[in-house]
């Protein structure tokens, strides 16, 4: 399951002489040489859909973000960092160590701020990093700051805010502001069907869902003898198990006996972040451990949670699903804690699901430096950003890397992104060379909790036909992200192992995701628990998930144990996964057609309306897909599954 996090409307600075005039009550704030904000006015504000002025009086909550200091000097000391042969391999920086060398500085910050309060808005919140200046006020006080009319446009069933041109800054922060945020009300168009209660401090628990029998313990245990057989594939196919647990994951993974031994993670700190925050998380994984993984349960203070200023469960200016992400974050956390069960996990959720507040959820653990490695179960459709929100996030990334920080992120759930885009496209964030992006697999664990069954997850669904007697394709239906980037080069680590086939798919050679892969088919999930809300009232209930979303916290957790075997963070780690044996993975490629067979409650939580019309859903799937499986490195799943200790020995 993966959570898409949309882009905002952002916007980046471009030097030159603005040619719009101030709105209204335009004073020395917008006085003065401008340089023009480009790429600042959505697609959506066209000038048929004006309705009108916005009103002086609406409030406004924005965020200019700052260029860092020496970001060429930055960018060597991370290939410094993670080259063996460099005497500065691993001697990683202090979070104040890189604020002194690398961030906005003090002057800066003051100049920004000055500019914004001095057009009446009030600078809010900036971070020690000083990534970014926050800032709220009124709509005439955002006008005479831009030197812009702000105008409300129709837009998909909604009036919406938005500037009528080009804003702009004062010509002295050229070179000093590189993105702002907020001016328009984009965010609001993620989630356009939800209705968020701006009087609750968070939303009621998820809408409950239970497993439909029949399903598996484990791999092939029952098997559907009544349907008719699919053509090419084995008859009869096996149920879907019901969702593996962690002492099942573990011994499939190659690390129980590890784990048993003590290398469980303890020392090392793994951050988690989302959006939102479950209010039951605590008692939800507490429960959870006890019933499936007893002799780890969670001591107090393992689980804590790092929210920034202006970070809450959900407000009325949240137009996203704040209950969905109630699930993401329980699945991230139990998954982390399914790999690492000694490991501590701080969580950071951001107080809407657009990439800015997650973004400041994650530069808040990073800049705060108490994390190992960060998980990240979010991505956008494709790589469609502006240039000024891969910069913001980049310099997060940098930062991390700097200071030895891992950040894995999900590769995406919906292949190559065909069905959503005109052509095939690799996810951002996870196209991020300074980033570790995992995919899916489709895995089956035997009774005895051995990897029995590991193809890339690209699902085909199968429905049967009315009369019950022969299946029908039903095509493509979810899949591990992958493919080319267009936006970032081939790094070095890549060379030499993606073949050129990949790095050359779309003319200069790229980077390709994934780097690796863990389980991700939620046909072959995790067993989760959760507070949901049921018919029969609010519980506690378990259900199977997946999705690359639990691909990322399963290799994070995975690396927790690294990072403790080793004593030492790995900050990029591509650079050294790249560089193993063959050995230290299993390499995932096509074999004879399999799947699973399941079926749903119709009403998702019991049999009181039937149950669905079983369906079969089909492994290693490609036919419509252009990313695949192969002998080596592919597109699916990366280099391969990390061969347990064989892996962590790797690192070092």
């Amino acid at each position: 399951m993966r959570r898409v996090a949309a882009i905002a409307a952002a916007a980046v600075v471009s030097v030159g002489m603005a040619g719009g005039m101030a709105g209204p009550g335009a004073s020395g704030a917008s006085a003065g040489p401008r340089v023009d904000v480009i790429n600042a006015v959505p697609a959506w504000a066209v000038h048929g859909a004006r309705r009108g002025d916005a009103a002086p009086s609406r409030t406004v909550s924005l965020r200019v973000y700052l260029s860092m200091r020496n970001a060429g000097a930055a960018a060597a000391q991370v290939q410094a960092l993670n080259d063996p042969k460099s005497p500065s391999f691993h001697h990683y920086l202090s979070a104040a160590q890189f604020r002194a060398s690398y961030a906005p500085s003090n002057a800066s910050v003051a100049a920004v701020s000055a500019w914004l309060r001095s057009a009446g808005l009030r600078v809010a919140y900036v971070p020690q990093n000083h990534y970014y200046v926050s800032a709220t006020g009124d709509v005439a006080a955002a006008e005479r700051a831009f030197a812009v009319r702000l105008g409300e446009y129709a837009a998909h069933g909604k009036v919406l805010r938005a500037p009528d041109a080009a804003p702009s800054t004062p010509s002295s922060l050229a070179g000093t502001v590189i993105a702002v945020v907020g001016l328009d009300e984009s965010a609001q168009l993620l989630h356009p069907n939800t209705v968020v209660d701006s009087n609750s401090p968070s939303a009621p628990p998820t809408p409950g869902f239970r497993n439909a029998a029949p399903c598996s313990a484990y791999w092939n245990q029952t098997q559907a003898t009544d349907l008719p057989a699919l053509a090419g594939h084995p008859n009869p196919l096996p149920w879907a198990p019901c969702g593996y647990t962690p002492t099942q994951l573990r011994s499939a993974y190659g690390v129980a006996g590890a784990v048993a031994g003590g290398l469980d993670g303890r020392g090392v700190t793994v951050g988690v972040v989302d959006a939102f925050a479950s209010p039951t998380i605590r008692a939800d994984v507490q429960q959870y451990a006890a019933a499936h993984d007893a002799a780890h349960p969670w001591t107090a203070g393992q689980y804590s949670e790092q929210v920034p200023p202006g970070i809450f469960h959900v407000g009325a200016d949240n137009p996203c699903d704040p209950q969905g992400w109630y699930g993401e974050q329980t699945l991230d956390v139990e998954a982390v804690h399914a790999m690492a069960p000694a490991a501590d996990v701080i969580y950071a959720g951001g107080k809407s699901c657009d990439d800015p507040a997650i973004d400041a959820a994650l530069n808040h653990l990073v800049d705060g430096n108490r994390v190992d490695l960060v998980t990240n179960s979010y991505g956008d459709v494709g790589e469609g950003v502006s240039p000024d929100a891969i910069r913001a996030f980049d310099q997060i990334a940098t930062q991390a890397a700097v200071q030895g920080i891992t950040l894995t992120f999900s590769s995406g759930d919906d292949g190559d992104e065909t069905d959503n885009l005109p052509q095939p496209s690799a996810d951002f964030s996870a196209s991020s060379p300074l980033v570790t992006a995992v995919g899916g697999t489709s895995t089956g664990i035997d009774a005895n909790g051995h990897d029995v069954l590991e193809r890339g997850w690209i699902t085909e669904v199968y429905g049967l036909n009315a009369s019950g007697t022969h299946w029908e394709d039903g095509g493509f239906l979810y899949g591990s992200g992958g493919g080319t980037s267009r936006i970032y080069a081939e790094p070095a680590y890549q060379r030499g192992v993606v073949p050129d086939a990949l790095a050359k798919r779309n003319g200069p050679r790229g980077r390709v995701v994934p780097d690796l892969a863990m389980l991700g088919d939620p046909n072959t999930g995790m067993l989760v628990g959760q507070t949901q809300t049921f018919y029969e009232g609010v519980s506690y209930g378990e259900y199977r998930i997946g999705g690359t979303s639990l691909s990322s916290p399963l290799f994070a957790g995975f690396l927790a144990l690294g990072a403790q075997h080793a004593n030492s963070r790995f900050g990029v780690v591509n650079d050294l996964a790249y560089s193993m044996p063959a050995s230290a993975f299993r390499d995932v490629t096509p074999g004879p057609k399999i799947g699973v067979v399941r079926r749903n409650f119709n009403n998702g939580q019991n049999a009181n309306d039937g149950y669905s019309t079983p369906t079969i859903r089909d492994f290693d799937n490609e036919s419509t897909q252009s990313i695949h499986t192969a002998l080596g490195y592919d597109d699916v799943t990366g280099r391969g599954v990390p061969n347990g200790m064989a892996f962590i020995d790797a690192l070092g």
